[in-house]
């Protein structure tokens, strides 16, 4: 089993803990809204920018009213935003990609050097994240 497939078998587990969290509490509680971004981050790992973009903004708008803008959650919320903007515009908003699972993937893949605007954002977003504490 691949790493894709294992994201993909825990994407509706996820959003079955966001339902049962959203019927619970609402929108706003916080265990709510962490689980908006960790749903957010596997919608990215599966190369679902658009609905990972908007399931962070969702989260991002309400953890910046519970906890604050600088909070911690916030701004680790942020950097995952920026994350998925950036593969989104890579992606030059053309149909999700589909992935060739006949084809084992390259061992290397992993370890190609991540590209200097994303290793600028990376940088620029955790300098905030530890200036902020």
């Amino acid at each position: 089993m691949t790493r894709q497939d294992r994201v993909a078998d825990v994407e509706p587990l996820y959003r079955k803990a966001l339902a049962g969290l959203r019927a619970a509490h609402g929108d706003m509680h916080l265990e709510t809204l962490r689980k908006m971004i960790a749903l957010a981050s596997i919608l990215c790992a599966r190369c679902i920018y658009a609905e990972a973009k908007a399931m962070y903004q969702q989260g991002l708008d309400g953890l910046r009213v519970v906890c604050g803008e600088h909070a911690d959650e916030t701004l680790t919320g942020i950097h995952g935003m920026a994350l998925c903007v950036f593969l989104l515009s890579r992606s030059d908003g053309a149909v999700e990609p589909v992935r060739d699972r006949s084809r084992p993937q390259s061992s290397t893949a992993a370890l190609r050097p991540p590209s200097q605007q994303m290793v600028a954002l990376t940088t620029i977003l955790t300098e905030q994240l530890h200036n902020r504490r």
